[in-house]
């Protein structure tokens, strides 16, 4: 594919999700040319990357590399993922966890690693975390949890010196609180819609921080887009690890 006839491009893993697909879409009405990475087709990318479903990580970021790896990018968005409850005690967590870690640990990774590689200089590396799972334990699905804990570390760890991002880029973690999808207004029918996220706020935001129109948060910030009475407002997350003397 040719992506000279845009100004910027973008890879978008899981381009072709509830979230990935609008991403795809707002990026390339903006004039982007966008590569869209899933196991199927995105409508509107201007290339589609289809993986292997029984692939291992490795091989998918091999797809991606020899696929769409001859352009530089700037902005890789990981908007793959996905939701599962499950306690410590149910029979089915291992299986469960199993599928978080695949879906939402492993899709992080492969962003991270292909971004080492692809994203240019001064590029924007976004990945899609969970605020309650920042906040707080998850106890009713743990393995999400865990997954989603992994990813925020990941957008930590790719902040530091030696992550081999290029100089100048920013990496950042978007932790919703809940978004407002059709697949939560089925799950959730009578729950406050109003507190609910927009998909619309979400990918605005990541093309601001992607084209420079808006100023970005410093590389390694988990942000959190707070939506109360329909209007929403972007949090930057602060974790700071204190220390006592135990008796």
């Amino acid at each position: 594919w040719d992506v000279t006839m845009s100004s910027r491009a973008a890879l978008v893993l899981g381009g072709a999700g509830g979230l990935g697909s609008v991403i795809t879409s707002r990026f390339a009405r903006a004039g982007w040319a966008v590569a869209s990475v899933d196991l199927r087709a995105a409508a509107d990318a201007t290339k589609n990357v289809i993986l292997d479903a029984s692939a291992d990580p490795l091989q998918h970021a091999g797809s991606i590399l020899s696929e769409a790896g001859d352009s530089k990018y700037d902005a890789i968005i990981c908007a793959a993922g996905g939701f599962s409850m499950g306690s410590v005690s149910d029979e089915e967590l291992f299986k469960g966890y199993s599928t978080m870690e695949r879906v939402n640990t492993r899709s992080a990774l492969v962003a991270a690693h292909v971004a080492t590689r692809m994203l240019a200089a001064g590029g924007l590396c976004a990945f899609h975390g969970a605020y309650g799972v920042l906040k707080e334990g998850t106890p009713a699905l743990l393995g999400y949890g865990m997954a989603k804990a992994a990813t925020h570390h990941i957008v930590k760890s790719m902040a530091t010196d030696g992550s081999g991002l290029p100089e100048g880029s920013c990496a950042v973690g978007i932790l919703p609180i809940t978004l407002d999808t059709p697949m939560n207004r089925e799950a959730m029918p009578t729950a406050d819609h109003s507190s609910w996220t927009p998909l619309e706020h979400v990918v605005d935001k990541l093309l601001s921080w992607a084209d420079g129109s808006s100023k970005r948060p410093a590389s390694g910030s988990l942000v959190c887009p707070v939506t109360e009475k329909g209007v929403t407002l972007w949090r930057r997350m602060v974790v700071t690890v204190g220390e006592e003397a135990l008796e």
